[in-house]
């Protein structure tokens, strides 16, 4: 497997691939607004079927 992720200064980017011809995305997601009242994590799940997501509600963690 190989594991992307991308850092930025308030949101952090990231995607799952499994090693095959061509990779194949299993999930990917974000946490976003990073040192605010308002972050928030989401990602989806690729999968055949179904697609999933989450995203949840604002919460102070």
């Amino acid at each position: 497997m190989i594991l992307s992720v991308n850092g930025g200064s308030s949101c952090i980017k990231f995607s799952l691939y499994r090693i095959q011809k061509p990779l194949e995305q299993m999930l990917f997601g974000a946490i976003e607004n990073i040192g605010t009242a308002n972050t928030q994590l989401s990602f989806t799940v690729v999968a055949e079927p179904p697609k999933k997501s989450w995203r949840p509600g604002s919460q102070n963690y």
